[in-house]
C-alpha cells in the first residue's frame, strides 16, 4: 500500500491510550516537536492519526526500554522509511527485519565498529573538527555569526564521507553546500512531505524532481565505488575498503564433507543429528595457559562439593591442558557473573574497576582476561573451576540416509571463520574449526540424537524443501530415500527442493549426485546463488502459482538452515504468497495453522 493513500482499516484503539487525529493541520515541519507538544497534554504514550493511518508514540523510558527487546520485537519500516527505501532501498535504517544485505554488511562491518578500529577513524574525526574551528576562526576574524547546526552537519557530512568512503565533500571550502548534499536533503525532505499529502492530489513535479535526485545520488556513489573496485584495498582504513575486500562467513566460509564411520551397533535415520562435542583449538589453549599463568601439566582430580547442573563433570584426574582443551568453553561472552568474579580476583585497582564497569562488551572471556594482565596467576584453581562453563556438544543434521550406507554418517560442516567482534583477529567456530580439522583416520567425540518426529520427510504427500548453506543435510538425505523408493518400484508425490548457496562453481555441494536424482524423478531442485543476488526467497515467490498448487493438494513444507535471516524470509515469502491469493484471509492464522497441522516445519540454528 503506497504511504499517501487512505488506511482503509484503522487498527482498533488500545485500551487507555488516547488517539490524536491530526488530519486537519498535518505534522507540520517539525512532526517531533508536535508529537512532543501533544505528549506534554496526553501523556507519554498515545497514538497519532493521519488520513486514517495510526502510529503509535512511545516516551517513556522504560517502555521504551521493553519494546526495544529484540527477542520479542522485530525491527519495524514505517511510512517514513517506505519513502527513504525509493532512494536507499536496503540500508541500515530503512531495510526490512528480514532482509539479507543489510545483515550481511551489518556482519562484515563488526570489525570495523570494533574498540579497537574506532581509533584507526580518530585522524580523519580530528581533521574535520579542525576545518571546523578554522571556519569559526574565521568567521570570528571577519565578525560574521556562525549558523551552528548547519555547521554541525558539514562536520558530520565530512566525517562520514572520509571515514566511511575516502570521498572528501569539502564542506567548508564550499559556499554552498556539495551537490550530492543538496540531492540528498532534498530527497529526505520529499520523504517526509509525502506522509503529508492530501489523497488524490498532484505531486508529479516533486516526484520527477526527486527521481532526478535520486538518480544523482546513485550516479555519485556508483563512481565511487566503481573508481576502488578491483583495486587492492587491502590497506584501505574506510568502510568501502572493507566492503569491498572481506567476505562474508556464509559466503567465503570453507563448505566441508565429513564422513563418519559408526561403531558397531550404532543407528540413525534420515535427518538424525549427530551431536558432537569439540575440542578447544590448541592455539586458544595456548593462548589461555599463558593469559592465566598456569601450569599446563597440573594434574586436577574435580569433585564437586555441590550439585551444579552446569557444573563440570570430570570422571577422571586430567592435566590443566586436557581441561582445557576437551570440557570447557573458551570462546563465549563473559556473562555478569563470571565478569564479578574477574573483578573480585584482579588485585590491581584500576583493572578492578575496569572490569566492574563492562557492559555488553564484544570480547570473548580469553580476550578479556589477555586484556588485563593484572589476572594472570590471580585466580585460584577453585575459582578458575567456577569461572570456566563446561563445553557444550554441537549439533549437526545427518546429510546421508541409512538406506544408502547405514554405517556411516555424513556431514556438511560450514567452517564459521571471521573477524573477531572485539577487533582482535580472526573468530572461528569451536564446532566447525574442530570437524574441519579433522584428517582421515582421526576420533571424535559424538552421539546420534533423534531429529523430531514431525521433521521427518512424509513421503505420503507432496512435499517442498527448502534450506540455505549446509542446511541443504536432512535434504540430500530424503531425497536418497526417494531415489531408493523409486529404484524399488515405489510411486511417489512430486517434491520440490529449493536451497541456497553461493554459486555453482564455489559451494553447490553434491551437485552430481543431486543432478543424477533429479534425473531419476525423484526431486525437482530449485537453487538459488546469493552472488546472482537471489535467495531461496526470493525464488519461491517467483515460483509461488506452483508452490501454491502444491499447497492446495496437501504438500508439507520443512524448511532446515539460518534461523537469523533466511526462516524469516521463507515465513514472510509464504504469508505474501497467501495474501496475493486470499486478500480478505489473515496470513499469520493461516501460516500459524500450518505450523500447527505439521505441514510447515522448521529446524533451524546459528553458527558455531
Amino acid at each position: 500500500m503506497p504511504p499517501t493513500a487512505l488506511h482503509p482499516d484503522p487498527a482498533p484503539a488500545l485500551h487507555g491510550v488516547p488517539v490524536v487525529d491530526i488530519t486537519a493541520t498535518g505534522p507540520g515541519r517539525t512532526p517531533i516537536q508536535q508529537v512532543m507538544e501533544l505528549m506534554r497534554e496526553h501523556g507519554p504514550v498515545l497514538v497519532r492519526r493521519l488520513h486514517g493511518r495510526d502510529t503509535l508514540f512511545v516516551a517513556d523510558a522504560d517502555l521504551v526500554a521493553d519494546l526495544a527487546d529484540e527477542q520479542r520485537f522485530a525491527k519495524h519500516v514505517g511510512p517514513a522509511l517506505e519513502n527513504v527505501r525509493a532512494f536507499a532501498a536496503d540500508g541500515l535504517f530503512t531495510a526490512y527485519n528480514d532482509e539479507p544485505n543489510w545483515a550481511k554488511a551489518h556482519d562484515i562491518l563488526m570489525l570495523a565498529f570494533a574498540l579497537g578500529s574506532m581509533r584507526t577513524y580518530h585522524p580523519v574525526m580530528v581533521k574535520v573538527a579542525r576545518r571546523l574551528i578554522e571556519s569559526w576562526d574565521r568567521a570570528a576574524r571577519d565578525g560574521r555569526p556562525v549558523d551552528v547546526p548547519d555547521d554541525m552537519t558539514r562536520m558530520t557530512l565530512d566525517t562520514i564521507g572520509l571515514a566511511g568512503f575516502g570521498y572528501d565533500f569539502g564542506s567548508f571550502e564550499r559556499a554552498e553546500p556539495h551537490p550530492f548534499v543538496e540531492s540528498m536533503v532534498r530527497c529526505l525532505e520529499w520523504s517526509m512531505t509525502r506522509l503529508a499529502r492530501r489523497p488524490g492530489t498532484d505531486h508529479s513535479a516533486a516526484d520527477a524532481a526527486f527521481r532526478d535526485d535520486a538518480d544523482h545520488l546513485a550516479r555519485v556513489v556508483d563512481d565511487v565505488i566503481a573508481s576502488r573496485t578491483g583495486t587492492d584495498q587491502s590497506t584501505a582504513e574506510d568502510l568501502l575498503g572493507l566492503m569491498l575486500s572481506a567476505r562474508h562467513p556464509e559466503d567465503g566460509t570453507t563448505k566441508r564433507f565429513l564422513r563418519v564411520a559408526l561403531p558397531d551397533g550404532v543407528t540413525y535415520r534420515t535427518a538424525d543429528h549427530l551431536a558432537v562435542l569439540p575440542a578447544n583449538d590448541p592455539a586458544l589453549v595456548t593462548r589461555v595457559i599463558t593469559a592465566l599463568g598456569i601450569d599446563p601439566d597440573t594434574v586436577l582430580d574435580i569433585r564437586a562439593t555441590r550439585p551444579r547442573r552446569d557444573g563440570l563433570a570430570v570422571d577422571r584426574p586430567l592435566t590443566a591442558r586436557q581441561l582445557l582443551t576437551r570440557h570447557v568453553e573458551l570462546q563465549e561472552r563473559p556473562s555478569t557473573q563470571q565478569l564479578s568474579l574477574l573483578a573480585d580476583a584482579n588485585p590491581c585497582p584500576p583493572e578492578k574497576a575496569a572490569l566492574a564497569s563492562l557492559r555488553d562488551d564484544p570480547r570473548t572471556l580469553v580476550e578479556i582476561i589477555e586484556d588485563h594482565p593484572a589476572l594472570r596467576g590471580a585466580l585460584d584453581w577453585p575459582r578458575l573451576l567456577d569461572l570456566l562453563t563446561p563445553l557444550q556438544p554441537r549439533h549437526y543434521s545427518i546429510s546421508s540416509s541409512p538406506a544408502a550406507d547405514p554405517r556411516h554418517a555424513d556431514l556438511m560442516i560450514s567452517l564459521l571463520e571471521a573477524p573477531a567482534r572485539s577487533g582482535k583477529g580472526t573468530y572461528r567456530g569451536t564446532g566447525s574449526g574442530h570437524l574441519t580439522a579433522l584428517r582421515p583416520g582421526d576420533t571424535i567425540h559424538a552421539r546420534v540424537q533423534p531429529c523430531r518426529e514431525a521433521f521427518r520427510i512424509d513421503a505420503g504427500a507432496p512435499v517442498v524443501m527448502i534450506a540455505a548453506g549446509t542446511g541443504l543435510a536432512p535434504f540430500r538425505g530424503a531425497v536418497a530415500d526417494r531415489t531408493a523408493a523409486l529404484a524399488a518400484g515405489a510411486e511417489l508425490p512430486p517434491a520440490l527442493c529449493y536451497f541456497g548457496c553461493d554459486a555453482a562453481d564455489a559451494d553447490y555441494l553434491h551437485a552430481e549426485e543431486l543432478h543424477a536424482a533429479q534425473t531419476a524423478s525423484a526431486v525437482s531442485l530449485r537453487p538459488a546463488f546469493s552472488t546472482a543476488g537471489t535467495f531461496v526467497q526470493h525464488r519461491i515467490a517467483a515460483e509461488a502459482d506452483e508452490v501454491w498448487a502444491l499447497l492446495e493438494a496437501g504438500a508439507r513444507v520443512y524448511v532446515c538452515g539460518d534461523g537469523a535471516r533466511m526462516a524469516p524470509g521463507v515465513r514472510e515469502a509464504f504469508r505474501t504468497m497467501f495474501r496475493d491469493r486470499v486478500p480478505e484471509g489473515k496470513p499469520d492464522e493461516w501460516l500459524n495453522s500450518l505450523v500447527a497441522e505439521g505441514r510447515f516445519v522448521e529446524d533451524v540454528y546459528a553458527s558455531s
